[in-house]
């Protein structure tokens, strides 16, 4: 039998996220840190590449990710969060840990 997650409380307090390090006094205690939640807010981010060609031979190219800078939801259950040492599930959110990464490269072609 697996442990029981049927509520959020439980969910929190033995899913091996980070609620269940950084609040287990409270979750012991039966209640739900106001800073936690059992719902995890939509996550969408803007990228942007381009690329110009110089020549025939050689072309700039860049790309930004996370255009605007959107910040990773909080997700208190996830078990995927460094051994649950972060609110955030690093398979679907690090774009949003990250932030705005930029890119800039050229590439020439010898032939």
């Amino acid at each position: 039998m697996g442990v029981s997650q049927d509520t959020c409380l439980d969910a929190l307090s033995t899913a091996g996220g980070a609620a269940s390090i950084d609040y287990q006094g409270v979750l012991a205690g039966g209640a739900i840190p106001s800073a936690t939640s059992c719902t995890v807010k939509h996550f969408t981010t803007f990228d942007l590449y381009g690329r110009y060609d110089i020549t025939d031979k050689l072309n700039l190219h860049g790309s930004v990710l996370n255009v605007f800078d959107t910040k990773a939801p909080l997700d208190w259950a996830t078990y995927g969060g460094a051994l649950g040492a972060v609110p955030w599930n690093p398979s679907l959110h690090s774009q949003g840990a990250i932030g705005a990464f930029f890119t800039l490269g050229v590439t020439y072609k010898f032939q």
